[in-house]
């Protein structure tokens, strides 16, 4: 058994030992925000550290223990703290108290946390409402063999926080878009034509009909071209509609524009 998925395992054993209950809703309560579950209707509570191999939170503020009861008539479970990257877990780590809320039984999650942005027109206090997120700095817990039991090799990504539950949260709320930061100069790049293109999955050769043989690194200006760049695009061979992209349905293509002068 795959080490990552035993170790959930256990979690969940131990889980069933000790609560019996079924959520609908998991909540992830962020900095500040953990009073809330002061006006969840208990029905139990878990402790971390009651549960076999569960990573414990060291941050000041989280509390560290799961809370089951009601929100109006929805069964909800609430993380009262979490564990971050950045206190030295594995991130297979980090996502194992999502994958044990999930096999639970709940079907929705809410993610909440105190953030930041570059947008001016923000202030604290603030409500923010994510469409979409770039990952750079933090590992994929998905890096590694699959686990079959938890998903695909590939998920669906274009739906990651859920237009539907998104437009029911403008709804009640009334969140309205922030206003777009001012305008910044761009740069001109001047005029360019593609010479060559080629699919990712094709043979590069067809770009090194006169090849260039450095010893070490040289501008690309001494060499007679003064620009050439890759642009890299996702196609989609079908529709981006409500149903999940597989990976059979995306081609990526990368276009090679390089100056006049070859």
């Amino acid at each position: 058994m795959n080490r990552v998925y035993e170790k959930l395992m256990k979690c969940y054993e131990s889980f069933k030992k000790k609560v019996n209950f079924t959520p609908e809703v998991a909540l992830i309560l962020g900095s500040g925000l953990g009073d809330y579950a002061d006006d969840i209707k208990v029905e139990a509570e878990l402790d971390y550290h009651e549960l076999d191999g569960f990573p414990v939170s060291t941050v000041p503020g989280h509390q560290g223990k799961y809370i089951f009861g009601y929100v109006g008539e929805v069964p909800v479970v609430c993380m009262k703290g979490r564990v971050h990257y950045y206190e030295g877990y594995d991130i297979s780590d980090v996502v194992l108290p999502v994958r044990l809320m999930k096999l639970m039984g709940a079907k929705v999650l809410f993610l909440t946390n105190a953030a930041g942005g570059i947008n001016s027109s923000f202030k604290a206090g603030d409500f923010m409402l994510i469409k979409d997120h770039i990952s750079s700095l933090i590992p994929s817990p998905l890096i590694g063999a699959n686990i079959d039991e938890l998903g695909v090799r590939f998920p669906d990504m274009t739906k990651v926080y859920s237009p539907k539950i998104r437009e029911v949260i403008k709804k009640y709320t009334g969140v309205t878009p922030p206003n777009p930061p001012a305008d910044r100069p761009t740069a001109n790049y001047g005029s360019f034509k593609p010479t060559e293109f080629a699919s990712l999955l094709d043979n590069l050769d067809v770009l090194d009909k006169n090849p260039l043989k450095l010893n070490v690194p040289k501008p690309m200006e001494d060499c007679g071209q003064g620009y050439g760049y890759i642009a890299y695009t996702t196609e989609f061979k079908v529709p981006v509609c409500d149903k999940e992209l597989r990976i059979e349905d995306i081609g990526d293509r990368a276009y090679i524009f390089v100056g006049d002068k070859l």
